[in-house]
């Protein structure tokens, strides 16, 4: 397995030839720390702050998602669906 950093110089993102950059989900989140899902939706009206930061993953999420698929470790199927469902809808709800 080969492992290179992207973009470069970037230290915090390690890609594997095999599968890409693992694409973090907040379900994946809150299973590995034992908090229930609709607990995080909740801090996140609560608190502004856990707000913001939901927002940045989000962004996160975004970019690791187009890394992968710029460099076609998804199927192009999934690609459109991914982006018409998650992506595009994200997007228009911030502008």
């Amino acid at each position: 397995m080969v492992t290179r950093a992207l973009p470069p110089g970037s230290q915090w993102l390690t890609i594997t030839e095999e599968v890409g950059i693992p694409l973090p989900t907040f379900e994946g989140f809150c299973c590995l720390h034992g908090i229930p899902y609709k607990r995080l939706w909740q801090w996140k009206r609560r608190y502004p702050e856990f707000a913001d930061a939901v927002e940045r993953a989000k962004s996160h999420q975004t970019n690791i998602f187009m890394v992968n698929a710029f460099l076609g470790y998804y199927q192009q199927s999934f690609c459109v669906f991914f982006m018409k469902a998650v992506i595009i809808p994200r997007q228009a709800a911030n502008a």
